[in-house]
């Protein structure tokens, strides 16, 4: 059983068993901003709505990992095997690895510290590097909003041997990130600047009982 299409199938599940109240939190985050703060754009709120989002990114991941690791959990029960060895992740802290490390694993460093929202891999060396997950819950996430995240993503890919990644969007209308993907300048970016668009899959799904939008960036391309 390949372990990847496997755990691509608990994450699918695992967004429909998430309930609504941890995707809406961005809206919750707006109106008490609005108490507080009022709507005027401000400095001040935009440094409380990035740490607010931020938060409640958090919040989702939480439930969403405790969702996922209950289907592994029953999986492994009946074949132990698919995910022996491996763990996922939530929030663990990539350094940047010095030259020795670098000549040992024959793996070239990240560009900085990173810390990705999820890790499905085999802590501790360079096998069995399988998945890296970003998310974003801005329900008015723009094409720029995701470009460092897959940045990332492509440079875990290159440089640390992971064979698949995964930027989610919730919140969002599917519509809109579908509307902005088939941009020509979204295109262009994608030729510019990733280089295995086969492996790169780009989801969205903006409530649990709304249908989940994917693509892997090669679809988008052609």
């Amino acid at each position: 059983m390949n372990p990847i299409h496997i755990f691509l199938e608990f994450f699918r599940q695992s967004l429909t068993l998430v309930h609504n109240d941890y995707y809406g939190l961005h809206w919750w985050n707006e109106s008490m901003l609005n108490a507080v703060i009022g709507q005027t754009d401000t400095e001040q709120r935009r440094v409380l709505q990035q740490y607010l989002d931020r938060y409640g990114e958090r919040v989702f991941c939480y439930e969403l990992y405790h969702q996922i690791r209950t289907l592994m959990d029953g999986h492994s029960r009946i074949h132990p095997e698919t995910f022996r060895d491996l763990k996922l992740h939530g929030e663990l802290k990539k350094d940047y690895i010095g030259q020795i490390a670098q000549d040992y694993y024959q793996a070239q460093a990240l560009d900085s510290e990173y810390i990705p929202d999820f890790l499905l891999h085999t802590p501790g060396n360079f096998d069995n590097q399988h998945l890296i997950i970003e998310i974003k819950s801005n329900p008015k996430l723009s094409f720029s909003g995701m470009t460092d995240d897959l940045q990332k993503i492509q440079q875990f890919i290159d440089r640390y041997n992971y064979e698949r990644g995964v930027f989610l969007t919730i919140n969002t209308n599917p519509e809109r990130v579908a509307n902005f993907l088939a941009l020509d300048a979204t295109k262009s970016w994608f030729r510019d600047n990733i280089r295995t668009p086969d492996r790169i899959h780009i989801m969205c799904k903006k409530k649990n009982d709304v249908d989940l939008y994917e693509r892997t960036i090669d679809q988008l391309q052609t």
